[in-house]
């Protein structure tokens, strides 16, 4: 039952008035890039005014023999976003996507159009997930040795790198051999998609380049295609690796410290993958916002800019920010979207003086899902988001002060199944966020109001959500639909949803639904290692939530519980590892 209510509540085709000259029309039907681990879509349409069609998702490995079914694409209806800063109207559409799918499979993809208003349509396609760039077969091997190293030469061999960028062409592997390695590299050529050039470090040990100190890059790769960085270190610099303008950059199995930018791109690519790296920056007291900002500025671990990136099982920590996309000064209209298609899953994200995970700027299927987030100013922020939908699921955070940050008007929010455990309000935001479906999150604070937010579009819904009172506050929720204008302030779930029609099926939860999670204290450091936020079966998260397809649809109960993993189910594995795999 609570499968087929999820539909209805989320997309009420019948119950809405129909309107004359208002059907819908079908135009471009897009399959975007693919990544990993999800697939995207978007259907360009005319009329509709009246909102009342929708497009039903399914899809099932090629040749399998029954179809799953996903969540409908998001309607993107011209809504004004960032309107104080830089105004962006968003096109008439559909986005969305298929997720946590399998690496290099095949998938058959069925799309229904319906609209009330008397239209139909119907798209099926084959499309397949992306194959992670491995098992290449390299065209030429070189050798990379520190001078005077002690063991045996294999030619071609090298002791400077600057000297072997002159040989280098596309399927050439470098197998850099153990010791210390100081310069920076300005790369002069780069490969191709079926022929990288590779900079391996060799399993005998330690490969480490160090910059010097110097202020700028230790590797440029700007505007040189498909390189990849593998088993390497990487310290002591400005930038670590730099690469506007190229295309196919990997970075995977390594450690870079010691900097102020980790890996970096300010224009737009497409298909990084970045990936079970450590990533640490010189931030030495995050909780310090201010003292930070004027010592380090806005240092960054990880910064993309475009389309297909991977961003997963990295830890990365003591940064301004942790990974976020680049921001656009000037944003390019809805119908060539800049940023779209970017995946971060599985990073463990931690001591941010600023954002753990930044999606601001991401126009269309930017999936944010399994990271951990601790010790943070803000968990993941949305300042803006061009129509979206923006995915943010199954992610756990803990001692962050804002867990959201839906900032700057955005738009197609999709948040479900979350565990945010703040030290100040679970749920605080300008109220200014538009066309957002929040359910199944679990919201516990430390200080004031649990709620301290709201949303202006009647297209928004908070519901199936578990929300813990702090301790000798009278009121939980303090809500405004006009930005700020006015404001209910209300004490608990049934003023709630009376007052604004949300959480229907709203619960209430305390700290007991944990196993030894305790309020955090504003301003403390906690080791994430000892963070766990899987429920310890008590309270009311269990069997609370609702079926939402490709996200809450494997649970062990009578319905999916709150919070980001489903009780008796092992956490899934946060950051960079030995056994890591797409």
């Amino acid at each position: 039952m609570k499968k087929s209510f999820f539909l209805l509540l989320l997309f009420p085709l019948f119950s809405m008035s129909i309107i004359a000259q208002e059907a819908i029309k079908s135009e471009d039907f897009i399959v975007d890039p693919p990544t990993y681990r999800s697939l995207a879509f978007r259907w360009i349409i005319e009329g509709d005014e009246n909102l009342n069609s929708t497009v039903l998702v399914q899809y099932r490995k090629k040749d399998a023999k029954d179809w799953k079914f996903a969540l409908p694409l998001t309607r993107i209806d011209g809504d004004m976003v960032n309107r104080e800063y830089n105004p962006f109207k968003t096109g008439n559409l559909f986005s969305g996507s298929i997720l946590q799918l399998e690496p290099a499979t095949l998938y058959e993809v069925q799309l229904k159009l319906f609209d009330v208003d008397g239209v139909y349509s119907e798209k099926t396609v084959e499309v397949s997930t992306r194959s992670p760039e491995e098992n290449f077969k390299p065209q030429k091997v070189l050798h990379l040795y520190p001078e005077n190293y002690p063991g045996e030469i294999v030619e071609p061999a090298y002791t400077d790198l600057n000297e072997m960028l002159y040989k280098l062409t596309g399927g050439t592997l470098v197998i850099i051999h153990p010791g210390t390695y100081y310069g920076t590299y300005e790369f002069l050529i780069g490969g191709s998609r079926n022929n990288p050039i590779i900079l391996r470090g060799s399993p005998e040990g330690e490969a480490i380049f160090d910059g010097k100190n110097t202020d700028g890059k230790i590797f440029d790769v700007s505007g040189k295609s498909y390189i990849h960085f593998e088993n390497i270190t990487i310290r002591n610099g400005y930038t670590a690796i730099k690469g506007n303008d190229a295309n196919g950059i990997v970075v995977k199995n390594c450690t870079i410290f010691d900097v102020h930018y980790g890996i970096i791109s300010f224009t737009k690519t497409r298909n990084w993958v970045i990936a079970n790296n450590h990533i640490m920056g010189r931030v030495d007291d995050w909780s310090n916002r201010d003292r930070v900002k004027d010592k380090f500025g806005t240092c960054t671990g990880v910064i993309i800019d475009g389309v297909g990136h991977v961003v997963c099982y990295n830890t990365v920590h003591d940064f301004w920010d942790c990974v976020t996309i680049s921001n656009l000064e000037e944003p390019e209209p809805w119908y060539e979207p800049h940023n779209m298609c970017i995946d971060f899953y599985n990073n463990n994200l931690y001591n941010a003086a600023d954002d753990c995970i930044e999606t601001d700027f991401g126009y269309y299927n930017i999936r944010v899902w399994n990271n951990k987030l601790t010790n943070s100013h803000v968990g993941i922020s949305t300042q803006p988001v061009y129509g979206g939908p923006v995915y943010i699921f199954r992610n756990a955070v803990y001692n962050v002060k804002i867990p959201l940050k839906l900032h700057n008007w955005p738009s197609g929010l999709l948040i479900f199944n979350n565990t945010f455990v703040s030290s100040e309000r679970a749920f605080w935001s300008d109220p200014i966020w538009q066309n957002a479906k929040i359910m199944n999150n679990l919201f516990l604070g430390a200080q004031s109001y649990t709620v301290a937010t709201g949303s202006p579009d009647e297209r928004t819904i908070l519901d199936y959500n578990g929300y813990c009172r702090v301790p000798g506050q009278e009121k939980m929720f303090k809500w405004s639909t006009d930005n700020r204008k006015t404001w209910f302030r209300l004490s608990n779930l049934t003023e709630f949803y009376k007052e604004t029609g949300h959480e229907a099926h709203g619960t209430m939860v305390d700290y007991d639904i944990f196993n030894n999670i305790t309020v955090p204290i504003e301003g403390t450091t906690y080791d994430p290692a000892k963070i766990d936020l899987n429920l310890s079966g008590k309270g009311n998260a269990i069997n609370a939530g609702l079926y939402i397809p490709n996200i809450a649809d494997d649970f062990m109960g009578t319905a999916p519980d709150l919070g980001c993993n489903e009780f008796g189910t092992p956490l899934p594995h946060y950051g960079q590892y030995s056994g890591f795999n797409y």
